[in-house]
């Protein structure tokens, strides 16, 4: 996820995806919109783990994909942790911020690399509904 890769990827230049699986036509779709990328030139990476970076990072540019506004930040330096955004994910994540999709924990950190867990994600997908 921490590399942009070229607009022309799609998911066969993964050699860890196979287009007999479930998944096939969804992977595709995310990748040739570039709504996701792979944790490498190679890897996609279909069973990793999602983190909250990544999660916001795919809504974010969901969101710019389909014409939302999205130029809104917040300043991440009022988080402990705001160092521990990657560079590719700031953006997302002070817009996630900004538009109230994504909330700190108590004492002001973000968890950028911390797993999304289900319920993490099906309140960041709510919220994001309600922009």
């Amino acid at each position: 996820e921490g590399q942009v890769l070229p607009a022309h990827c799609f998911s066969r230049d993964f050699i860890d995806l196979d287009s007999s699986q479930w998944y096939h036509k969804y992977t595709d779709y995310v990748i040739e919109r570039g709504l996701m990328n792979g944790m490498s030139q190679e890897k996609f990476a279909p069973n990793g783990i999602l983190t909250r970076g990544q999660l916001v990072t795919m809504l974010y540019r969901y969101a710019k994909a389909t014409g939302q506004d999205v130029t809104g930040q917040a300043d991440l330096s009022q988080f402990v942790d705001a160092g521990k955004v990657a560079g590719w994910a700031e953006a997302a994540v002070a817009w996630a911020l900004k538009e109230e999709i994504l909330e700190g924990y108590p004492g002001s950190y973000l968890l950028p690399r911390g797993s999304a867990t289900r319920a993490q994600a099906a309140v960041i997908f709510c919220r994001y509904g309600q922009l």
